[in-house]
């Protein structure tokens, strides 16, 4: 996001570049260690799922998808706090001192909050309402939550992206008989 949006969106006045400089590795730990923590909650709900079934083996198990997204992500953000530490143990005299609640907010904490209970409001409805509707909804709420320009048009490329993905479910469930929840 630039900077004449942050300000026109009343958001602080960006930090000038060295001090990003200096605040990257700590942003890189603290972010790596909170994705760490969120991709391992989602490895072990992934790993209590059944594996094997007389539908199915283990290897075209719907198991298979989220535990390995999940385990990427685990991967990943440990290399990225990893290189925060690093990074952060090379340059700790040059580094400014913690000011938890802002570095939170430029990580983008509050955006982060939004969408975990975007995803948990969706887990709470998931098989209480139509699959197709909720699955358009999600995609409404999460293109206008997560938007970078005005709320028109956020709204109208994620009606589009709902419209879009609800076809292509309901094709991909006739064609190859796959049943949603």
């Amino acid at each position: 996001m630039s900077a004449d949006n942050r300000l026109a969106e009343g958001g602080e006045t960006p930090l000038p570049p060295d001090q990003v400089r200096k605040e990257r590795p700590r942003n890189d730990l603290t972010g790596g260690l909170l994705l760490f923590l969120v991709s391992s909650v989602f490895l072990v709900q992934s790993l209590g799922m059944r594996f094997k079934d007389p539908s199915w083996e283990w290897y075209t198990s719907p198991a298979i998808f989220p535990t390995a997204m999940a385990g990427l992500l685990a991967t990943l953000s440990l290399a990225v706090a990893a290189r925060g530490a690093l990074a952060w143990a090379r340059t700790r005299a040059t580094i400014a001192p913690l000011r938890i609640g802002r570095a939170l907010r430029e990580w983008g904490l509050v955006r982060f909050l939004e969408g975990a209970a975007a995803v948990i409001v969706f887990l709470f409805f998931l098989g209480k309402v139509n699959f197709y509707l909720l699955s358009a909804a999600m995609i409404v709420i999460f293109g206008t939550l997560f938007r970078s320009g005005s709320l028109l048009k956020a709204l109208k490329g994620a009606c589009t992206a709902a419209v879009f993905i609800v076809v292509f479910l309901y094709l991909l469930g006739r064609i190859f008989g796959i049943v949603f929840p």
